[in-house]
């Protein structure tokens, strides 16, 4: 009985990980969308397609945060006189 609560509390810590990694994952890509649309705009560079997830609150949140992110490297990369 114990080797199967071992087992189950095991199995169950794993699928934990593995959903907070699949978070951590959206957040990144939403990130990465939103710093290629953000420093896009800024430097008037061609819109690529993103995957706009946005019932999926992780993606969302890095989106919103990449996008100020991609502005401020393109302010700094394509328009240095506007800082």
């Amino acid at each position: 009985m114990i080797k199967k609560l071992v087992s189950f509390a095991s199995l169950f810590t794993f699928v934990s990980a593995c959903s907070d990694d699949m978070s951590i994952s959206d957040y990144d890509y939403g990130y990465g969308d939103g710093n290629a649309v953000g420093y896009n705009i800024v430097c008037n560079h061609a819109n690529q397609p993103i995957k706009a997830d946005w019932g999926n609150e992780k993606y969302a949140e890095g989106y919103a945060h990449g996008v100020v992110e991609g502005v401020i490297e393109g302010m700094k990369k394509c328009k240095p006189g506007m800082r």
